[in-house]
């Protein structure tokens, strides 16, 4: 998948039911932010599934669980938004968020996110767009899709 990102302007990430947990969804998410590259994500779950022919449940955005937020010492960071036991409560579970493990130099905060005080991360898809490719035309506006994010990133 590397070579396949390598020497393009943006990434479109391809939200389906369970692509969130993807470690290598988030790795290839996190280039694009180190790289500098525009970011998309296109929900895939309103096409009929191959085997069942109706559309599954849509997922979460893989862009709502990776994130950037600003140091104690002035510079950005990825980070990465986890379903975890509860701090109060064992039993129960609540999204937080954590250091992106498999990348922990700076980066710089994308131009389509918004810089938020005390270290508090800006999500992804807060700036970066979600489309549906059924709903929003994908067959006939995937390209112009791509072509925006990596406008916005000046690519």
């Amino acid at each position: 998948m590397r070579e396949g990102v390598e020497h393009s302007s943006a990434v479109c990430v391809l939200v389906g039911s369970d692509t969130w947990q993807s470690k290598w969804v988030k790795y290839e998410i996190a280039r694009a932010v180190i790289d500098k590259k525009g970011l998309l994500a296109v929900g895939i779950n309103s096409l009929p599934h191959v085997h069942s022919r109706i559309p599954h449940s849509a997922g979460i955005n893989p862009l709502a669980v990776m994130g950037v937020y600003k140091g104690t010492n002035g510079s950005f960071y990825l980070a990465e938004n986890r379903w975890v036991p509860s701090v109060s409560n064992a039993l129960q579970y609540e999204w937080r968020w954590f250091i992106y493990e498999d990348y922990k130099f700076p980066v710089s905060l994308p131009p389509y996110l918004v810089e938020k005080p005390n270290s508090n991360v800006s999500a992804l898809s807060e700036g970066a767009r979600l489309y549906d490719y059924v709903a929003n035309d994908g067959l006939n506006k995937l390209g112009s899709w791509i072509d925006f994010a990596a406008k916005r990133v000046g690519r």
